[in-house]
């Protein structure tokens, strides 16, 4: 999947709680972008899993924080799991 897919993707389903979130970028080796809104507390088992499919990621401990990885990022959770946890 290009990443234009996954950005787009990823913000439609963030989109639908918190239309007007703010979105940072970010010049890192594993992230591109993020987003950091209350209303991610209340996203549903169906979206995360249609983030997460899209490559975004969050922490346990934050799940008001949304990352969305970068195909290296992708690659080094291969190898870590807990790369982003």
């Amino acid at each position: 999947m290009n990443d234009i897919t996954r950005i787009v993707g990823g913000l439609k389903v963030l989109s639908k709680y918190k239309p007007d979130a703010s979105v940072f970028g970010v010049s890192n080796s594993t992230t591109v972008l993020w987003s950091q809104e209350e209303e991610y507390m209340n996203i549903s088992e169906e979206d995360i899993a249609e983030l997460e499919k899209y490559g975004w990621r969050r922490r346990d401990s934050a799940p008001y924080l949304w990352r969305m990885a970068t195909a290296h990022g992708l690659e080094v959770e291969k190898e870590d799991p807990n790369w982003f946890g």
